[in-house]
């Protein structure tokens, strides 16, 4: 006790803020939104006609990648505008 009487209390440490309640817990990636493919796929390689694949880089495509390759490019139509017919967003085109 002090001279004038009073007890001295320890202040409480205060909480965590949550990024560091987070810090050690693994985030759950986001589902995948559901994408509008329309174009049928017809055989299993897209790529500029006359050149020989065995000069090509393979690289995979998901249907939804190839859906927006094609309405990108082939339609010309804009990011934008492809988002909005597959259901996604602008970003998730690009």
């Amino acid at each position: 006790m002090t001279s004038a009487g009073q007890g001295i209390s320890e202040v409480p440490a205060p909480l965590p803020s949550p990024p560091e309640i987070l810090h050690n817990i693994p985030m759950s990636p986001r589902h995948k939104k559901h994408r509008h493919c329309a174009c049928p796929v017809k055989g299993s390689v897209y790529k500029p006609t006359g050149i020989p694949l065995t000069g090509l880089e393979t690289i995979t495509l998901q249907r939804d990648e190839l859906e927006a390759l094609k309405l990108c490019d082939m339609d010309g139509l804009t990011q934008e505008e492809a988002g909005k017919r597959m259901g996604v967003s602008r970003g998730t085109v690009q």
